[in-house]
């Protein structure tokens, strides 16, 4: 655990005063979180109308209430979209989520972005910035995101034992999820169909599947 000296104290306060004056004209949820250890230091006035808290009550709040309240970057409907501006320690500057809400009327979808603030001395990060950033998004949008969540949630649940798979059972695999029949493959890869029937065995083993939406759904996820 760090304790931050004088010099890293006066930043902390100087970026939370930064936050505080310009709030209003950053649209969404804006929080500043000290790390090691973690703590809680700002949430934006409509942060805290949206979830019910005071700002005594948010400095206060168990990592565990956080992540149920307010982010959880491995809870469901979140995706992790992608990291950039790694540093010359091995941390990335900024983390970019899309969380999908509820199914309503209003068809919410987030996007949330975590940005480091300031670094210590030793490349550690000091301050992370979290922006929720609400959209309202017309159905056509929201069914579109969902699926490339479940998509993306899928991929990741699966990649080891995508992985297991040699070149020969990803290249069935991906006739398989197109429709394909066993002669239709054996044709294409020029093989016997008997063998095509043994790579389909061991790729439903290996990937423990048995019905056919489980292979398109390989299919779509790795892009076969």
């Amino acid at each position: 655990m760090n304790h931050p000296d004088k010099e890293t104290q006066l930043l902390v306060k100087e970026k939370i005063k930064t936050f505080e004056l310009a709030s209003d004209w950053i649209p969404g949820i804006k929080i500043i979180q000290g790390i090691d250890p973690i703590r809680n230091l700002f949430i934006c006035e409509f942060g805290r109308q949206h979830y019910g808290l005071t700002k005594s009550f948010f400095e206060y709040l168990p990592s565990r209430e956080y992540r149920k309240l307010i982010f959880d970057p491995e809870g469901p409907g979140t995706c992790l979209l992608g990291k950039t501006n790694i540093n010359h320690e091995g941390y990335p500057e900024k983390r970019v989520y899309i969380r999908l809400g509820p199914i309503t009327k209003d068809h919410i979808v987030e996007l949330v972005t975590i940005q480091t603030l300031a670094y210590r001395n030793d490349g550690q990060p000091l301050l992370e910035l979290t922006h929720i950033l609400p959209l309202n998004l017309e159905e056509w949008v929201m069914n579109k995101i969902r699926r490339t969540v479940n998509e993306i949630r899928f991929k990741k649940q699966n990649y080891q034992r995508f992985e297991q798979l040699t070149e020969r059972n990803k290249e069935v695999l991906s006739l398989m999820a197109k429709c394909h029949r066993a002669d239709e493959i054996a044709r294409r890869l020029s093989i016997e169909p008997n063998t095509v029937n043994t790579h389909k065995k061991r790729i439903k083993e290996i990937l423990e599947i048995e019905k056919n939406w489980d292979i398109i759904k390989y299919g779509q996820a790795f892009e076969l």
